[in-house]
């Protein structure tokens, strides 16, 4: 069944929105029901609220929010007209990035639940990530603000973010709740050398290197337990193994393929 488009609701009390209500609304259903499809899920009753603030926006993007972690049920859309990142043609793109990417957490938090667990924490972005690559999109969450990967070596980058997440995983008296879930996956984590939105590099070269060795997909993975995985990732890491490097573009190939893509006269998913 396709997205109820009725069920898209927009705050918006400056009028910033005006002339790109029709186009945001549109974009972000039609994408909304390519990942339905792909999925095998049902987002007809699902709830969109979009809100133009100037605040919980992604600075490179100008849109931000997130997939509501509890029941599942909506999306919070929060999207800054003055930010001088949205008003370009990336945005249809980014907007369909973005609809994919929490479209994925809603039907993978209907399996797993949410328990604000770093492992799952990881699976949960990486595989929404992969999603994204899968639909033959360029990531721009999967990618994660790629701006960051130019301030870092990758590789030394990716070595320390999984050195950290083991060494907490591998912890007996680890407790999660009190790690902020912001810290791995929106803020620097306190360290100069950890990465902005760190936690979703390594989400995205855990999901990959899981998706190669077992030869599935993001949506065949869907089963699939948190267990397993920290399991697999533990045995790997200590035989000295570690994750793939994921698929790092350069920010001007990102910037080619997404205006190829936007020039088109209508950007179609499929």
């Amino acid at each position: 069944m396709q997205f109820n488009r009725e069920n898209i609701k927009i705050d918006d009390p400056f009028k910033w929105l005006e002339d790109k209500r029709a186009y945001v609304e549109e974009t972000f259903g039609q994408a909304i029901d390519f990942a339905g499809r792909k999925l095998y899920a049902d987002f007809s009753g699902l709830r969109v609220n979009i809100r133009a603030s100037s605040v919980g926006d992604l600075r490179e993007w100008g849109i931000g929010g997130g997939a509501d972690t509890y029941f599942a049920s909506s999306i919070d859309l929060f999207v800054n007209p003055m930010n001088p990142n949205f008003n370009t043609p990336e945005l249809g793109l980014r907007l369909r990035n973005f609809a994919v990417h929490e479209a994925h957490h809603l039907v993978w938090i209907k399996r797993h639940g949410w328990h604000e667990d770093l492992a799952e924490d990881l699976l949960l972005e990486g595989m929404a990530a992969r999603f994204e690559l899968e639909l033959g999109v360029d990531s721009s969450h999967a990618l994660t603000k790629p701006y960051f990967l130019s301030q870092f070596d990758e590789c030394m980058c990716l070595t320390r973010l999984e050195e950290q997440a083991i060494h907490i995983i591998n912890d007996p008296d680890y407790d999660y709740t009190g790690v902020d879930h912001k810290d791995w996956f929106v803020g620097y984590k306190g360290l100069e050398e950890f990465p902005e939105c760190g936690g979703h590099f390594l989400g995205l070269a855990l999901a990959t290197t899981l998706l190669e060795e077992t030869g599935k997909t993001p949506i065949t993975a869907m089963d699939i337990s948190t267990a397993d995985v920290v399991g697999w990732w533990q045995k790997r890491y200590a035989k000295g193994l570690r994750l793939n490097m994921p698929l790092c573009p350069s920010r001007q190939q990102i910037t080619e393929s997404m205006s190829l893509k936007v020039n088109n006269d209508r950007l179609v998913l499929e």
